[in-house]
C-alpha cells in the first residue's frame, strides 16, 4: 500500500511539471544601420551586413552594382569619327552614348571666281567642327562681245567677255576691264581763232563748237592732254568770293585741275601715261610711297622732319597736291628707303615718278592730295581709264610709316604702309 502511494505521488509530480512547462515569448530584432562589408563597384554587386542590437544575430543585403559614370561633356574619336561621353569611373575603355557624327555644312567663306572659299562642317550633336577648302570657281565667261565703236553722240563698248558669276568684264586675253564703255565724243580739230573765241570743228560729223579762249568745262581735254575735272572758281560768288574750297584763281595762281588720261606706268625706266606707247600695257603699274629717314638705322620721319604729325606735314585739301609732291621729293631725294627698316632703297616711288613725268609737252605733273583724289573718284567716269583698285595720294598719315590711299572701287580711303604698291594717276594745274 505504501508502495502504491509513492508511485501515485511520482506520477502526479510528473503531470504537474508537464502542465507548468510553456514556450518563451518571441524576440523582435532591432537592426543597426548596417556596415558595408563588400563595396559595390561599377560592374559587381556589393554586400551590407546588419546586426541585431539585442541578440547579435546578423543578416545581409545586396548592394546593386553602381554602373559606370560619365562626363556631361562630349569627347571625340578623330580616327573613328565618333563622339561619346568619357567614363569618369576609371574605366577608360568604356564610352557612353557613342555614335557617329552628324554633320551640317555651311560655306563660311564662299568661293569666288578668283579666291578659294571655306566650308565649315559642324556636328549637330556634339558641336565638333572642321573646315575644308572650296576650290575657286573660275570665271564663267560669255562668248565674246564684238567692239561697238562710239560715235560723236553715242557711247560704244569695247570687245569683251562678261563673267556671269562676278559680274565683271574681261578682254580677249582674260585681263580685267574696269569699264567697257567707249565714251561718245567729238573729235575736235585744233580750232580756228575767231576774235576772242576759238571755233572747233568735229573731224567726224563736222559739228562746230565755239569757246572763249582759255575757258574749259569739266570733261574737256586740258592743255596737258589730260581731262579737266576741277575749276576752283566754279563755286565763287559775289557773296562768297573764295567759294567752299576757299580758293580763287587770281590768288592761288591756277584755275583748273586736269588728270592724266591713264594711270602712270614705267616703260623702259621712264614714267608714262601714254597708252599708245609700245610696252605701256605690260609695264609695271604698282609703286610704293617710300620712307623718309636720314639713315638706315634712324627713325622714319614725316616731311616736317619729325616723328609726329603737325601743320607742316603734307596737306589733304584741294590745291595742296603740287606742294606736297615737291616737298616729298625734296625731303626723300632720288632714292629713299623702300622699307620701314633696313637699307634697301628705290628710285621708283610715287611722288618722284609724278614729278618726273613728261606728257604732251608738260612736265609739271604731281601726285594728287587726298581731297583731289576724292574729286577724281567722283568724276572717274568722266576722266575715264580707272581700274577698280587702290590709288596713292600725296597726303601723309599721322605716323611716318603710313600714307593715305583711296579705293576707286567704292570711294573708301584709309592709311596704309608705304612699302605697298598701288596705282598712281598724276594731275596738273593750269590757268
Amino acid at each position: 500500500m505504501k508502495k502504491c502511494f509513492i508511485i501515485l505521488l511520482i506520477a502526479l509530480c510528473v503531470l504537474g511539471i508537464v502542465a507548468c512547462k510553456h514556450e518563451p515569448a518571441a524576440h523582435e530584432h532591432t537592426w543597426n544601420d548596417g556596415e558595408i562589408t563588400t563595396p559595390a563597384t561599377c560592374t559587381t554587386d556589393g554586400e551590407k551586413t546588419f546586426t541585431c542590437t539585442g541578440c547579435g544575430e546578423t543578416k545581409t543585403e545586396v548592394i546593386a552594382a553602381t554602373g559606370h559614370t560619365f562626363s556631361d561633356e562630349w569627347s571625340w574619336d578623330v580616327n573613328e569619327g565618333t563622339h561619346y561621353h568619357a567614363a569618369t569611373c576609371g574605366h577608360t575603355d568604356v564610352r557612353g552614348d557613342e555614335a557617329s557624327h552628324t554633320y551640317n555644312q555651311v560655306p563660311t567663306t564662299p568661293a569666288t571666281c578668283t579666291d578659294n572659299g571655306l566650308m565649315t562642317w559642324t556636328c549637330s550633336v556634339c558641336g565638333i567642327h572642321y573646315q575644308t577648302q572650296i576650290d575657286r570657281l573660275g570665271h564663267d565667261l560669255s562668248e565674246e562681245y564684238a567692239e561697238v565703236p562710239a560715235t560723236c553722240t553715242t557711247d560704244g563698248t569695247k570687245a569683251h567677255r562678261h563673267c556671269s558669276r562676278c559680274d565683271k568684264d574681261f578682254d580677249t586675253d582674260g585681263n580685267l576691264i574696269a569699264d567697257v564703255v567707249i565714251p561718245a565724243g567729238h573729235t575736235w580739230d585744233e580750232g580756228t581763232p575767231d576774235g576772242g573765241f576759238i571755233v572747233f570743228e568735229c573731224q567726224v560729223c563736222h559739228e562746230t563748237m565755239k569757246k572763249q579762249k582759255g575757258v574749259y568745262d569739266i570733261g574737256d581735254t586740258g592743255p596737258g592732254g589730260g581731262i579737266v575735272f576741277y575749276n576752283c572758281d566754279a563755286d565763287n560768288t559775289e557773296e562768297d568770293p573764295d567759294g567752299a574750297d576757299n580758293l580763287k584763281s587770281s590768288e592761288c595762281g591756277w584755275k583748273y585741275l586736269e588728270a592724266a588720261p591713264r594711270d602712270l606706268k614705267v616703260v623702259d625706266g621712264v614714267p608714262s601715261v601714254d597708252s599708245e606707247l609700245e610696252g605701256y600695257h605690260d609695264a609695271e603699274s604698282l609703286f610704293i610711297w617710300a620712307f623718309y629717314r636720314e639713315s638706315s638705322g634712324s627713325y622714319n620721319l614725316l616731311v616736317n622732319g619729325k616723328k609726329t604729325h603737325d601743320e607742316n606735314c603734307t596737306g589733304s585739301a584741294i590745291g595742296t597736291g603740287e606742294s606736297n609732291t615737291e616737298r616729298l621729293v625734296a625731303a626723300m631725294g632720288n632714292s629713299p628707303f623702300a622699307g620701314a627698316t633696313g637699307d634697301s632703297t628705290t628710285t621708283l616711288y610715287a611722288a618722284k615718278l609724278c614729278l618726273d613725268l613728261e606728257y604732251n609737252d608738260c612736265n609739271d605733273w604731281f601726285l594728287p592730295s587726298l581731297d583731289e583724289l576724292r574729286l577724281m573718284y567722283e568724276l572717274k567716269d568722266t576722266i575715264g581709264g580707272f581700274i577698280a583698285d587702290w590709288f596713292w595720294s600725296s597726303t601723309e598719315s599721322e605716323g611716318p610709316v603710313y600714307s593715305m590711299k583711296l579705293n576707286f572701287a567704292n570711294g573708301e580711303d584709309t592709311w596704309y604702309g608705304r612699302n605697298n604698291g598701288f596705282h598712281i594717276r598724276p594731275i596738273r594745274s593750269f590757268l
